[in-house]
């Protein structure tokens, strides 16, 4: 069987494979790599063996660029970016972290869009692996090039798998199992603590586009689950949300659930969080007049996300929810982790831009998270 009619076989045991991630994650996972061009992912009660001959791989997944990089830590093991993932990375401090990013977006040009793939350009670059969403993959698959579809995690679970894939892909199977372990150990221990917590705030987190409607995280979305993780309660559902993940609402379906927080999106349209609380339509709210409004952090590119920068965003959601029991540590967590997963060393400056600090200026207890408050974090318990 020649390399390219192999593929489609190789694409239904991924797809089988993305299946059974959430059920098997329940399990310790293993990822190793044998002599030779095939790579194995060895999940609890199936085996399946993908061949990926390796030369590099082009990312067309702008939601999950910048996760791939920091899962591998091997920026070498890209070929190529789409226009719409280099513009999703340049700009944020990753580009910082890995120059090579900019050397790539240089060459984006030849892949305007995902919709709009270049598919000549795509093959003289001749990738090992094309990682792309899977809605994206037809064209590609349609020609026998060699595309790895991928889903957006939709859990904390799937946000680990989805970086061990990222790994095996690139070789770094052994990096997975280390990060794993990482992002375990400091999931529990937030956990441990807010699950002592009797006390749970309402919790709202939304999207604010830029035609000011407003989409909601409902409670099976991956923010949903962070929340109630972090000691609060994601009130969209029922008649809100219904089995809809990512409801939009009403400024008065907004009023009515009348929440003690509201968390807003890194990706919103609105660049503060006074913006957000001075605006006529949401300062009659209760979090507004409290304030407890709060823009999420910015992390590295967009938002912390992915299997390095997860567990900082949720000490974020916890501190906030429950800022009286818990002591101001985010910043050196999350100092601490960057130096340990990725050897970054972020100044000053650069953890308030991750944590959106000036963002988040004038809110209830935001000024924890400034430079000011690492006086009290190595000293203070829990």
């Amino acid at each position: 069987m020649n390399r390219r009619s192999a593929w489609p076989l190789r694409i239904l045991a991924l797809m089988a494979f993305a299946c059974f991630a959430t059920a098997a994650m329940r399990a310790p996972v293993t990822l190793h790599e044998p002599t030779g061009a095939t790579r194995l992912v060895h999940l609890p009660r199936r085996d399946l063996s993908i061949e990926m001959p390796f030369r590099g791989t082009l990312l067309m997944l702008p939601p999950l660029a910048a996760e791939y990089f920091l899962a591998t830590d091997a920026p070498e093991t890209a070929s190529g970016l789409t226009h719409l993932s280099s513009a999703s990375l340049d700009g944020g401090l990753i580009s910082k972290l890995y120059p090579r990013i900019a050397d790539l977006s240089r060459q984006s040009r030849s892949f305007p869009t995902p919709h709009a793939i270049n598919l000549e350009a795509v093959m003289k670059l001749d990738p090992g692996t094309i990682m792309v969403m899977s809605f994206l993959a037809e064209p590609l698959e349609r020609i026998g090039l060699p595309a790895l579809p991928v889903m957006l995690p939709g859990n904390e679970q799937g946000v680990v798998m989805t970086a061990c894939v990222f790994a095996a892909v690139a070789g770094r199977s052994e990096r997975c199992k280390t990060l794993q372990a990482s992002w375990q150990a400091s999931f529990d221990e937030t956990t441990a603590l807010t699950s002592k917590f009797s006390n749970r705030p309402r919790v709202l987190a939304i999207t604010l586009l830029a035609d000011g409607s407003v989409r909601a995280q409902g409670p099976s979305t991956l923010t949903g689950r962070l929340i109630e993780r972090a000691g609060g309660t994601n009130i969209v559902g029922g008649s809100f949300g219904g089995i809809v993940k990512q409801p939009m609402l009403s400024a008065e379906q907004v009023l009515s659930l009348d929440p003690d927080v509201i968390l807003i999106s890194a990706s919103s349209s609105v660049a503060s969080a006074a913006a957000f609380v001075e605006d006529p339509r949401w300062r009659i709210f209760r979090a507004s007049r409290l304030r407890r409004v709060y823009r999420e952090p910015e992390g590295l590119v967009l938002g912390l996300s992915g299997i390095v920068e997860t567990p900082i965003r949720l000490r974020w959601m916890a501190e906030l929810f429950h800022p009286r029991e818990l002591a101001p540590k985010l910043r050196v967590m999350a100092a601490k982790t960057y130096a340990s997963a990725v050897n970054f060393h972020p100044s000053g400056a650069e953890l308030d831009r991750i944590l959106s600090v000036a963002a988040n200026v004038g809110m209830a207890d935001s000024g924890r998270f400034s430079a000011a408050s690492l006086t009290h974090s190595e000293t203070t318990t829990p």
